[in-house]
């Protein structure tokens, strides 16, 4: 064939398929179960100039956000898809800031920030806790235990606590042998009463950990009319017993604090008098401190059942920087229906609203539900509305001022409880974390929250 035909035949071929590109269905042409689809001719004539562009918006993809979003805000976007993120009040992400400020220069300027890590029965022995704690020291600084009850009421993996005399337990909560104190509670949700002197000695389980050893004692009370006195006993460096003598005669809600040459692993505390100790805060060096504060059974609205002035009068004598909430799992079971949703968000944001009343240099931060499963058809699976109920936590939280972090999502979702206990982190009833499933929670919960905190700043 001579190269004129040949060339002809080509500019023929073109224009057929030329015409093809114009007048092509631009949804394709089904035929069967195939469905055909033919490139737009500015796509062929514009091949390069598209490809260019591509490559040029992927690379974009890749590059810092403008200079007009902060570092905060673009650490927010891009975590906005993890399963650790947190929900912040209008999605502020500037949220963690003031407690970043006052963690950051706690060592320096000899602070000891605390921060109440309230919630039900996932976190008893100090689990979740003591992670999280660990964690922030190694950051900020900080050591000790935290907050403790004069006597002991559910033994802890921390510290070993006995005491002797009969202090009387009062609580909103628990059993039919703890007394109702009409809000007289304070900073644990539960205080204890003298009717007798009592001696509490506190010695840290694991001597090996150094950053548990206590350097300032500091008593919570609240004094009914009459004095009160407490002495602190401890070993100094040579194994000699030291003590130190307080005493208070006015009545309301006070402190006695013991600052200590050295950390000392072990320390007896002896108390006599009429008032209703409220808790002894076990700290080392300044820094950070975390206070475990386990509430079996409860749901989260016992805050509002706690006398506003004594807590925020007992609060204001803790220099608090974060309280956290963790709590849902007790009530997902009986959430099944909007209404029920409803008003048990209604309540949470009222125990929210409280705390901030009390104590509002704190910033509030609500943990919710872990993955929680129940028997069907022989199978494990998760509850059905828990996701709804998650949604409307996070909706009330953040309407309240508080941030919400979803220990469900950081599992995994839906069916995660199950894959957690095939892995040996719960326990067979498919709703609390074993110990190794606790610790692990802790640290991804640690992390995150340090995370957010340092990505906070302006």
């Amino acid at each position: 064939m001579k190269p004129k035909k040949i060339l002809l035949l080509f500019a023929i071929l073109i224009a057929l398929l030329a015409l093809l590109c114009i007048f092509f269905p631009k949804n394709g042409v089904t035929i069967g179960k195939t469905t055909l689809r033919m490139p737009t001719l500015e796509t062929i004539m514009h091949h390069d100039e598209l490809l260019a562009k591509a490559e040029i918006e992927e690379v974009m993809d890749t590059l810092p956000i403008e200079e007009a979003a902060s570092e905060a805000e673009r650490f927010i976007m891009e975590m906005e898809g993890d399963s650790t993120r947190f929900w912040l009040p209008d999605d502020d992400p500037h949220f963690f800031q003031p407690l970043y400020e006052k963690l950051s220069s706690a060592k320096a300027n000899h602070r000891f920030v605390r921060i109440l890590h309230y919630g039900d029965s996932q976190i008893e022995m100090d689990r979740i806790s003591n992670r999280i704690r660990t964690r922030l020291q190694r950051e900020f600084g900080g050591g000790g235990c935290g907050m403790m009850p004069i006597a002991p009421i559910i033994p802890t993996m921390t510290m070993s606590h006995y005491a002797s005399g009969e202090p009387q337990r009062q609580s909103p909560f628990g059993d039919t042998l703890v007394v109702r104190a009409h809000g007289n509670y304070g900073p644990m949700v539960q205080s204890h009463r003298l009717a007798s002197p009592v001696s509490a000695t506190y010695t840290i389980r694991d001597k090996k950990e150094h950053n548990l050893a206590m350097q300032r004692v500091k008593l919570i009370f609240n004094n009914r009319p009459g004095p009160i006195s407490a002495t602190l006993k401890w070993k100094d460096a040579s194994g000699s017993w030291q003590s130190l003598d307080y005493s208070e005669n006015e009545a309301g809600v006070h402190a006695m604090e013991w600052e200590l040459d050295t950390a000392v692993e072990s320390v007896r505390l002896n108390v006599n008098g009429t008032g209703d100790i409220y808790g002894v805060l076990l700290d080392g060096t300044p820094g950070v401190a975390v206070d475990n504060i386990p509430m079996r059974g409860c749901s989260g609205q016992q805050f509002t059942q706690i006398n506003r002035d004594q807590l925020a009068s007992a609060y204001a004598l803790m220099d608090v920087g974060l309280i956290i909430m963790q709590f849902g799992g007790n009530s997902v079971p009986y959430l099944k229906y909007q209404k029920s949703r409803d008003e048990y968000c209604e309540a949470i944001g009222k125990q929210i609203d409280r705390l901030k009343e009390c104590c509002p240099e704190a910033t509030i931060l609500f943990v919710g539900p872990s993955d929680m499963s129940e028997r069907y058809n022989g199978n494990w699976r998760t509850y059905p509305h828990m996701e709804q109920v998650i949604e409307s936590l996070i909706q009330t939280v953040n309407a309240h001022g508080a941030a919400y972090w979803s220990i469900y999502h950081a599992m995994g979702g839906n069916g995660s409880m199950e894959r957690w206990y095939q892995q040996g982190l719960s326990g067979v009833d498919h709703v609390h974390f074993s110990q190794k499933g606790a610790d692990k929670m802790g640290d991804i919960m640690g992390e995150a929250l340090l995370k957010y905190i340092k990505n906070s700043k302006l």
